[in-house]
């Protein structure tokens, strides 16, 4: 998307005739897949586009759409800018996974695997072999 022209009024000034168009955002539609290529309903789907700044060497980043997958793991998020968009996915026993995209006026289809995440339990002891309550684990 090309960047808006500034309009500038003086207090009290007014205009006529003045017509202002909205570029229509553009679309992601995709499904959400485990390895095996079955569907993950409920995943949480967002996307972030990044957009060249008008400052040199900065880049901003738009106010992301956010989604969930349905019974199919379909998801469509719109309104967004054109270019390089982002999608992530996670849910609360997969790993994350993001997949970048280039988002033109016709739009994209994605498919994003999501891998099965592990369970790491234990319990934290002291030198002595005594619980430590209130510990903090990191797993890396």
């Amino acid at each position: 998307m090309s960047p808006a022209p500034s309009l500038n009024w003086l207090p009290g000034e007014r205009r006529e005739n003045l017509e202002i168009v909205l570029e229509k955002g553009g679309r992601v539609t995709g499904r959400v897949v485990d390895e095996r290529g079955l569907a993950i309903q409920g995943a949480r789907v967002t996307a972030q586009a990044s957009v060249t700044s008008p400052i040199p060497a900065r880049t901003r980043y738009s106010s992301g759409e956010i989604t969930n997958t349905d019974s199919s793991g379909r998801f469509v998020l719109s309104g967004l800018e054109l270019g390089t968009v982002t999608i992530d996915v996670h849910t609360s026993d997969r790993v994350p996974t993001s997949k970048t995209v280039e988002l033109g006026p016709e739009g994209a289809t994605v498919e994003i695997v999501l891998p099965a995440g592990v369970r790491v339990t234990g319990q934290v002891v002291a030198m002595d072999g005594t619980p430590a309550s209130g510990a903090e684990v990191r797993l890396v």
